[in-house]
């Protein structure tokens, strides 16, 4: 008799994960080797740099693929939004965001890719990039004028608890006159 493979599997449109096809499935335990020897090659050739080069994984791509509708102006609603289609396809047990003082503060448990960060941590590098973080910016950034960058990823028994900082998209100027002279323009 054939031995089943108790391997979690990331299929189309299911609970356990999302897919790119309608009949497509592959191994959890395959993509999170794909997504860890990814990173892992990125952060050996950029360092802790690689953080920047990751902010954007998986954001548009779910957002598109799932059909998330986002709206100006409502971040709470956007927030709540991705938490619950990151739950619903069973990407994370549990997610949590609190924003105060241009601050996130988000929580993730039971994440599919928890296994990743703790490979990456157990090679001594710190955990860089969240998709899940990456997605909950993603609504922040639908919500109106802002952009986020994630400052800290602190992992421990699957549980993240992610710093994201939130910043004004365009900059303001509180004196333009900085007594240079005049460029002619």
């Amino acid at each position: 008799m054939a031995r089943r493979s108790k391997a979690r599997e990331v299929s189309a449109g299911g609970a356990r994960g999302p897919t790119y096809g309608d009949d497509e499935t592959v191994s959890l335990n395959y993509a999170n080797l794909l997504i860890y020897r990814l990173q892992k090659a990125l952060h050996d050739e950029r360092g802790t740099g690689a953080k920047f080069r990751t902010s954007v994984v998986g954001k548009e791509e779910l957002a598109q693929h799932y059909r998330l509708e986002l709206s100006a102006g409502a971040v709470d609603d956007n927030v709540s939004a991705c938490k619950e289609t990151l739950k619903r396809l069973g990407i994370v047990e549990q997610i949590e965001c609190s924003i105060e003082n241009n601050v996130a503060e988000i929580e993730v448990d039971g994440c599919v890719h928890f296994p990743v960060e703790q490979k990456l941590m157990n090679e001594g590098i710190s955990p860089f990039t969240c998709m899940c973080t990456h997605l909950i910016n993603y609504g922040i950034e639908k919500s109106g004028n802002l952009q986020t960058e994630v400052t800290k990823i602190d992992c421990r028994d699957h549980h993240c608890k992610i710093t994201v900082l939130l910043f004004d998209a365009e900059p303001t100027f509180v004196d333009d006159d900085l007594g240079l002279p005049d460029s002619g323009a």
